[in-house]
């Protein structure tokens, strides 16, 4: 089932830089949807535009069911926690920004932290964790408000190598559980072979679609996925892509 449709998007700054130019694609519920491109080719501003963070300068951005807008979750690049807050105090301040009392709270909460691996966290302080611990609280912390769409912008960017290949497992277990829908930003064609159930490729100047690949891997991912013929078959062709775009955006230049 579509969850919701950009169609011929643009998006023009108030400098008069041009964003995006002509986008369009639909969301699946229930899929997992990366935005990959080069730098400056509007992969966030998509993600804001369907936030509702920004408005489209031409185009539109339509939901098949309206009140799907209330059930939106938004991950950031930085966790960006308040250092004078506990992990719990972070994960509950969607809930309290919404009105919803601390012991009506606290099962959603547990619950989240549960899902992230953070139960034995809930007193700690961002200063005492680790940046993939800090990622999962973010994490909790849109999953509180029991969101049908995540938008979730180069989460792991920053982490490690072994950091982000348990937050990217961690993140698909999360996503068969709930039945989620994720649109998800990154620079790398790697993680978003192995996350994906598509993939959309974007060049720049401005940004618009420039291929859309269906990743035909197993329901469940596992190192057995990442080290298959299957795997690099489909990064061989995303790269291809992305290579195709940049050389898009260098003649634009």
């Amino acid at each position: 089932m579509s969850l919701l449709r950009l169609e011929d998007i643009g998006k023009r700054f108030a400098d008069g830089t041009e964003a995006l130019r002509g986008l369009s694609f639909a969301l699946e519920e229930g899929t997992f949807t990366s935005l990959l491109g080069p730098s400056g080719c509007g992969k966030s501003t998509v993600l804001r535009l369907i936030a509702g963070l920004a408005a489209p300068s031409a185009g539109r951005v339509i939901w098949d069911n309206p009140r799907d807008t209330e059930g939106l979750g938004f991950v950031f690049q930085e966790p960006t926690l308040m250092p004078w807050r506990t992990v719990w105090g972070n994960v509950y301040l969607p809930l309290r920004l919404a009105g919803v009392s601390r012991a009506e709270a606290e099962p959603r909460i547990a619950a989240a932290l549960s899902q992230m691996g953070l139960s034995d966290f809930v007193r700690s302080y961002p200063r005492q964790l680790s940046g993939g611990m800090k990622m999962r609280v973010s994490i909790a912390r849109a999953l509180v408000t029991k969101p049908r769409l995540l938008l979730m912008d180069e989460p792991f960017a920053a982490l490690d190598e072994i950091t982000r290949a348990r937050l990217n497992d961690d993140l698909l277990a999360l996503q068969r559980a709930e039945g989620l829908s994720i649109v998800f930003v990154t620079h790398s064609v790697y993680e978003s072979v192995y996350l994906s159930d598509r993939i959309v490729v974007m060049a720049a100047r401005p940004g618009r679609v420039v291929a859309d690949i269906e990743v035909l891997g197993p329901a469940r991912r596992d190192e057995v996925f990442r080290t298959s013929d299957s795997y690099n078959q489909h990064c061989r062709v995303v790269s291809q892509a992305l290579r195709a775009a940049m050389g898009e955006r260098d003649r634009a230049a």
